[in-house]
């Protein structure tokens, strides 16, 4: 019979037989998108098969992979669980006041309870940071929630302190690791670079990583080392972001007993999905977009689809030596056609300019940032360069009225909590499903007067083989999304 033991988030399985090896092999493994193109295949032999089973010890997550591969050969296994992996009792040490209780809400917090670890699925708007406090106090004692960039560690900080109480309804000062501050408490909120350190692991930059916060906590790991050993339950916000090497290496070798993923859109583009699994478990409750919108905690969303090919002039474009061919590398194709393009960037430009109500322009690079500040008056842009003191004043001015168009770059992607917004213009475009419905998800926030948000997108899809594919990319996962509750225009 095959042993199964899960011991401090870590699995370990023995006396497997040889017709069930290579099953176990398939469900624990996976190729990640252009493999193929990655130097370690091509010149270490490498089969590009990332293997998250190593001699009988897998992350916990892995659990039910591994036991319906067995189900499906009738190979007879059993698991045995440590003390840390049984489903404690509630604790009562934390209090929440001031939290409005929603019907799905509660029942993601009930999957956490009878499950040890997971995914929670839930929509962007659909109050996220909620659930996690309430996953806190239900599960009390030692708790750390790792967000991706400083714009969340202060949200979700700032949001831990309004409403978790301790016994008797006295206030707690909830710990912070990043943006410079080192101050571990029994409820903490961490970037991920100092929650990097804090484990001794090597920060890799993931996805746009010249945009990636510039968080440079001074920490030694060292320090903090008793403080981690008492973690009992983890929160990994945006958890699509567990398919990057640095995320997984974090969670996976943190010993929390409790651990559990929330974001709008669980999966990877590339292929990543199973670190998702492994790190935090599979997804134990869904919220669904629809019945949000339908309950009016979610504004629908108006979708206009710009032509570029009208604004189309191949005589200025060619004189600007802007045309590029079939066989361009994508970045130069980005380059001239998307960042440098100054007849699509004044179009955008004009389009903006006429919008009334409160907008997000979003990009991917700097320098497409600052060009269409100068076109856009009064207003601001936003990068990973600025400080979260910075940011966090611009958009004060956005929701006093004092701003009305706000640029920023992909930190803008998660974790943005400004309903006031009523229009999303996607200057960059892009082919991240993940990220696409972030950014829809961001402005589909109720506010007052607000009835729909408005978000435009650009089809250059007539530029280049690549703007096609990303075109269709962001039409299908929007479709599959939002449904009927969207319209496209």
């Amino acid at each position: 019979m095959v042993q199964i033991t899960i011991r401090q988030g870590q699995g370990y399985i023995s006396n497997v037989p040889y017709e069930a090896e290579e099953a176990l092999r398939n469900a624990t493994s996976f190729r990640a998108s252009g493999y193929q193109f990655t130097w370690h295949y091509r010149n270490t032999g490498w089969d590009g098969w990332t293997k998250l089973m190593k001699h009988g010890k897998f992350p916990a997550g892995l659990l039910t992979k591994i036991t319906k591969a067995l189900q499906a050969l009738d190979v007879e296994y059993e698991v045995a669980l440590d003390d840390s992996e049984e489903i404690p009792k509630p604790d009562a040490e934390f209090e929440l006041e001031g939290i409005e209780s929603r019907w799905y809400q509660d029942e993601a917090v009930e999957a956490a309870l009878l499950n040890p670890r997971g995914v929670i699925r839930a929509p962007t708007g659909s109050g996220k940071t909620a659930i996690g406090a309430r996953v806190i106090q239900v599960r009390g004692k030692h708790s750390l929630v790792i967000v991706p960039t400083i714009d969340l560690l202060y949200q979700y900080k700032e949001f831990l302190e309004s409403h978790l109480r301790g016994p008797g309804g006295s206030s707690i000062e909830v710990g912070q690791l990043g943006d410079g501050v080192v101050n571990p408490r029994p409820v903490t909120v961490a970037t991920i670079r100092t929650a990097a350190k804090a484990v001794n692991v090597a920060y890799k930059s993931y996805e746009y990583a010249e945009y990636d916060d510039k968080d440079d906590t001074d920490l030694q790991h060292h320090e903090l080392r008793e403080w981690v050993d008492q973690i009992d339950t983890l929160i990994v916000d945006e958890a699509h972001i567990l398919g990057a090497e640095t995320v997984y290496e974090v969670v996976t070798k943190l010993p929390a007993h409790n651990k559990y993923g929330m974001s709008a859109s669980p999966w990877r583009d590339d292929g990543a999905d199973l670190m998702i699994e492994a790190a935090v478990g599979p997804t134990i409750y869904r919220i669904d977009t629809g019945e949000l919108v339908r309950d009016g905690f979610l504004v629908p969303p108006i979708i206009r689809c710009v032509d570029t090919s009208e604004w189309w002039d191949p005589a200025a474009w060619q004189s600007g030596n802007m045309r590029l061919g079939i066989k361009s590398q994508f970045q130069d194709a980005y380059k001239h056609e998307i960042v440098e393009n100054q007849i699509r960037n004044e179009k955008i430009a004009e389009i903006v300019n006429e919008l009334t109500q409160p907008t997000l322009v979003l990009v991917k690079q700097v320098k497409h940032g600052k060009l269409l500040q100068s076109l856009i008056p009064g207003s601001k842009f936003l990068s990973g360069k600025n400080p979260g003191a910075e940011r966090s004043q611009v958009y004060e001015e956005l929701r006093s009225g004092e701003l009305r168009v706000i640029i920023a770059t992909t930190i803008a992607d998660m974790g943005l909590d400004l309903p006031i917004l009523g229009a999303l213009v996607l200057a960059g475009g892009g082919k991240s499903s993940t990220r696409h419905l972030q950014r829809i998800g961001r402005i589909a926030r109720p506010y007052p007067g607000k009835d729909s948000a408005l978000v435009i997108d650009f089809d250059d899809s007539h530029v280049h083989r690549w703007f096609s594919d990303h075109w269709d990319r962001r039409r299908k996962i929007e479709q599959a999304e939002w449904q009927s509750s969207a319209v496209w225009i």
